[in-house]
């Protein structure tokens, strides 16, 4: 205690120290509890609490296999210690063997064509690559088409003269013209009533020449019989 004067002071002196909890490190406490499952695959830094990824693994969370073990995500997945498990119908490395091992190819993937398409018609695989055969086309067209697989679904290919209705192929009906005639029959009316006209016109001419020639031959009747008088 210090006096001065009639005052009095106290000095008080506090050390304190800071302990981190359980699983934290560092000055900032920074939190990290080793892992190996599918949340993540590392271990942690006893000074900074930094995770250190285990081998074979990378990126943040240390989840991702490294590039010498990448996986494809349509073939398999990583599995410590950074190895690809590869789904049914692919093996390798990186799964980039396509090999069914035996195995029947129901809702196994299978390369055709560049592109990984699903087969669920339980055919088997043979030379150990994967050679599937494909689903039977499952749209009925009739005897006058052919069905066709498309990457937009089954359709129908007809023959000249057909057409897909939906269903099947149908003859393609004649194009009406006039009341549900035909063309032929359209040409050969058309061509009676062209008939008709003609003759129509005929018997008019002829009339008309016929009535021609009765004036004219009235007329000079007439003359020679002035002329008589």
């Amino acid at each position: 205690m210090l006096f001065s004067g009639n005052a009095s002071y106290s000095h008080l002196e506090l050390a304190f120290r800071l302990t981190c909890g359980p699983d934290s490190y560092g000055p900032d406490c920074t939190f990290c509890v080793p892992t190996n499952d599918s949340t993540g695959h590392y271990s942690c830094n006893n000074v900074t609490g930094e995770k250190k990824c285990l081998d074979g693994y990378q990126r943040r969370e240390c989840n991702d296999c490294v590039p010498a073990k990448t996986c494809s995500p349509e073939r398999g997945y990583c599995e410590d210690p950074g190895d690809c498990v590869c789904y049914p119908g692919f093996s390798g490395d990186d799964c980039s063997e396509l090999v069914c091992s035996g195995q029947i190819c129901n809702s196994s993937s299978c390369k055709r064509e560049h592109k990984f398409l699903s087969y669920t018609c339980g055919q088997e695989c043979v030379n150990d690559t994967c050679e599937c055969q494909e689903c039977p086309c499952e749209v009925e067209c009739g005897e006058n088409g052919e069905c066709v697989r498309r990457e937009e679904g089954d359709t129908c290919e007809c023959s000249e003269g057909y057409r897909y209705n939906g269903e099947l192929c149908e003859t393609i009906p004649t194009t009406a013209t006039q009341s549900g005639t035909t063309g032929s029959e359209v040409y050969i009316f058309v061509g009676v009533s062209v008939g008709v006209v003609v003759l129509i016109a005929a018997g008019l001419i002829l009339i008309s020449v016929t009535v021609c020639l009765r004036q004219r031959s009235k007329k000079k009747l007439l003359i020679n019989t002035e002329n008589v008088a």
